[in-house]
């Protein structure tokens, strides 16, 4: 991604954020601990550090605030309540920004309920004292180790509630090891990869929060998004009511943050194959004239160009194309060979030679030019084209400023100073590294071995 596609989809992030409706929705679903300036700063703030985020389709930037205003979570890394992440939906093929709950926010959603005391979730070490029974008389003791802890075997969490009673959950490292493996949509990922303590403590707190006596019905729900995460499924349904945001009421747009050209390669798609390259022909110079209209540089004209692309450019563009007619057929032909190098024009003239001939004297003199600039030699006259380059090798080549003999075959030999008026007075010399060939000057200038060279020595001096 360009550094201009960054600035667009930055600018389209901080647009969205400051719509109104948009704004209105949040204030709305938010509870009283956690502003909606403080959500909208941190969620902004973590999009435009994160290219993937950029990517996100914006429903699901959406989506993925809003769930975090209506769980009261907010999505500082530092606080490890939730996390918002660029996932692939499975099917829409999108990139969405999907609401994480971290363990700290599953704790916090369970201390919402005014029923708990406290809640503690350690990992224990194959070194510590470690002793679990389950039963009439459950129990739990742990005491690390005060030296090497040795390896990690698994993790606790105990929920301590104000009537004096208590409950806990002990996951083995295999018991984690296979809830990452079926579960995780990253398992080989940085979180678990760096933080494998901090993600083992989720998962037992997640499974216990389930099953703990805790009349708090955002803990569920949060399992459930997390759920969602996991399969590659959309979270939208799940923080909007049915058909909310599909029939206009929220203002975004339903595919990813696109820039100026996402929108042209996703528009020329849909032309034939033969007409692409004219269009985006089209697209380029209507682009430059909009920006010396507008007095910036094409790439300003682009960022503006990609607010509105459907609205505003494209309906526009498509009527400056009706105003500019068919066109100059010839221009047409010589815009296919003009910015070619070598090997494409090599590749054009084989497809075309035996069209060249028969095409107009302004398309042949300006591929002449081109064939001289680009290839170092005159192009041979008659049907053959450049494969009389070839048959040049078998003859010997006449001196420079006569006339060429004709061959057997009615073609013509090296051509010479005087065929071609446009390059008159470019005198052709044999190369003495390429004994069969012949270049001008204006060739050999360009070339790392014409310092020095025999054949144009003498006119160096």
């Amino acid at each position: 991604m360009t550094g201009k596609d960054l600035a667009v989809r930055k600018e389209t992030v901080r647009d969205l954020f400051q719509n109104p409706e948009i704004v209105k929705r949040i204030k709305e679903a938010i509870p009283r601990h956690l502003t909606p300036e403080r959500l909208i700063r941190t969620v902004v703030a973590a999009v435009l550090q994160n290219e993937k985020l950029l990517e996100c389709t914006q429903p699901s930037l959406l989506t993925a605030v809003m769930g975090c205003a209506q769980l009261g979570l907010a999505p500082e890394p530092f606080l490890g309540q939730a996390y918002i992440l660029p996932f692939k939906n499975k099917n829409t093929g999108h990139t969405e920004a999907t609401l994480i709950p971290g363990y700290r926010g599953y704790i916090s959603l369970a201390r919402r309920s005014g029923e708990l005391q406290s809640v503690s979730s350690q990992v224990v070490y194959s070194n510590d004292h470690f002793k679990l029974m389950y039963g009439t008389d459950e129990k739990l003791e742990h005491v690390p180790a005060s030296g090497d802890r040795g390896e990690a075997i698994g993790s606790y969490v105990v929920f301590h509630y104000k009537d004096g009673g208590y409950s806990f959950d002990y996951m083995t490292k295999q018991d984690i090891e296979e809830v990452r493996q079926k579960f995780s949509r990253q398992p080989e990922g940085r979180a678990w990869k760096e933080s494998w303590e901090e993600m083992a403590k989720k998962t037992v707190i997640r499974r216990h929060v389930k099953i703990a006596p805790l009349s708090v019905e955002d803990i569920p729900r949060a399992a459930a998004m997390e759920d969602r995460a996991y399969a590659g499924e959309s979270q939208f349904d799940m923080v909007f009511p049915e058909g909310d945001g599909e029939n206009g009421a929220i203002p975004v747009e339903a595919g990813p943050v696109m820039t100026f050209d996402d929108h042209v390669t996703q528009k020329v798609e849909t032309y034939p194959p033969e007409e692409r390259a004219q269009i985006k022909g089209q697209i380029g110079a209507a682009l430059k004239k909009s920006a010396e209209r507008m007095g910036i540089s094409v790439e300003d004209c682009k960022v503006q160009a990609a607010k509105d692309f459907e609205t505003n450019f494209w309906p526009t563009f498509e009527a400056w194309v009706q105003r500019q007619g068919p066109g100059d057929p010839d221009q047409k032909i010589i815009d296919d060979f003009k910015e070619l190098k070598t090997p494409g024009l090599m590749r054009w003239e084989k497809e075309n030679r035996e069209k060249i001939s028969q095409m107009s004297e302004t398309v042949q003199r300006a591929f002449r030019e081109k064939w001289v600039k680009v290839i170092g030699k005159r192009y041979p006259e008659g049907a053959e084209g450049a494969q009389g380059v070839q048959d040049e090798r078998t003859t010997e080549p006449p001196l420079s400023g006569q006339e060429p003999e004709e061959d057997s075959t009615g073609g013509e030999g090296t051509v010479v100073e005087g065929k071609d008026d446009s390059l008159a007075g470019e005198e052709v010399r044999r190369c003495p590294n390429r004994p069969m060939e012949e270049y001008t000057r204006s060739y050999c200038e360009r070339q790392s071995c014409f310092e020095g060279c025999p054949v144009w020595e003498t006119d160096n001096e």
